[in-house]
């Protein structure tokens, strides 16, 4: 049970740190509207099945609210590879803005040449 609750605790704030990181100021221009809403998702699914689960085990545990506890894994589950998804599609983005930096503040970033991906473009 320990586990279970530090993972969930860890996760939430981990999802709630993630929105902070991704949407600062500086980020959020390079992110696609996908992705930030994807960046959303994640850290609302993620403090909703934390309070789900500190509802579920204050209640004692009855079977309707376990049950939904067991299908929000299933929302953070499905919310993370959406992220992941639309993260593909910022990284373009993030490599044009790189190019735009000046030389000496330049990170090495190659782009990904895949011609099945970039013949879709």
């Amino acid at each position: 049970q320990f586990n279970h609750r530090f993972l969930g605790t860890a996760t939430a704030v981990g999802a709630v740190s993630l929105i902070a990181i991704g949407l600062s100021p500086a980020r959020a221009s390079l992110l696609t509207p996908q992705a930030r809403n994807g960046l959303y998702a994640v850290g609302l699914a993620s403090v909703g099945q934390m309070t789900l689960g500190i509802t579920t085990l204050l209640n004692y545990v009855p079977l309707s609210l376990a049950a939904t506890h067991q299908l929000g894994s299933i929302v953070v589950l499905t919310s993370g590879v959406y992220l992941a998804h639309s993260l593909r599609y910022a990284r373009p983005a993030i490599v044009r803005a790189a190019r735009n930096l000046p030389n000496q503040a330049k990170p090495i970033i190659k782009p990904i040449t895949n011609p099945v991906v970039s013949g879709a473009q």
